[in-house]
């Protein structure tokens, strides 16, 4: 085993740091072997990947979800995790702050795409000051964004209910 430059740990055989990748859509947006190279071309090695398909990330902790949660009891396992946007990993203030320090504490850094922007957000476990207030403000805006989008369709579904119009799914009869 030979220590990888820039991990921290030892592996067999490896050239990039060990890294878990996470998703949690309906469905997924990349083939594997896509994720695979965005993964590779941060300079991380795609060793698993937690799917928590119909999970909302507004109502449930990272530590909570079915898929992830088993994960990020074995921190050992990976250096990092890799998400393809900030609102998949979490859409609350209280969650960011908590995934943060985790990572702090257990020496993993964490990865959110930035389809906008060009380059990913990582949060080493150094990180301190402007990678985290930007972390902050992602989950604020998600959180906000989360809150208006559920607004508006409960509004919607107000309306149609008043005005004694079917919204959607199985036709009730009877």
């Amino acid at each position: 085993m030979r220590p990888v430059p820039g991990c921290g740990r030892h592996f067999r055989g490896a050239s990039t740091c060990p890294s878990l990748v996470l998703s949690h859509r309906n469905r997924l947006r990349l083939p594997l072997n896509t994720r695979e190279q965005r993964t590779e071309q941060l300079g991380f090695a795609l060793i698993a990947e937690a799917t928590d398909l119909g999970v909302s990330a507004r109502e449930m902790s990272p530590f909570e979800r079915p898929s992830l949660s088993p994960w990020l009891r074995r921190p050992d396992a990976y250096d990092a995790i890799v998400w393809s946007h900030v609102d998949r990993a979490v859409r609350s203030v209280a969650h960011m702050s908590e995934l943060i320090e985790w990572g702090q504490q257990h020496a993993t850094t964490l990865v959110f795409g930035m389809p906008e922007e060009h380059q990913p957000l990582v949060v080493t476990p150094q990180a301190h000051g402007d990678a985290v207030r930007r972390c902050m403000d992602l989950a604020y805006a998600a959180e906000q964004e989360s809150r208006a989008l559920s607004a508006r369709l409960t509004g919607a579904h107000a309306v149609l209910r008043a005005t004694g119009r079917y919204g959607g799914g199985l036709v009730p009869f009877g």
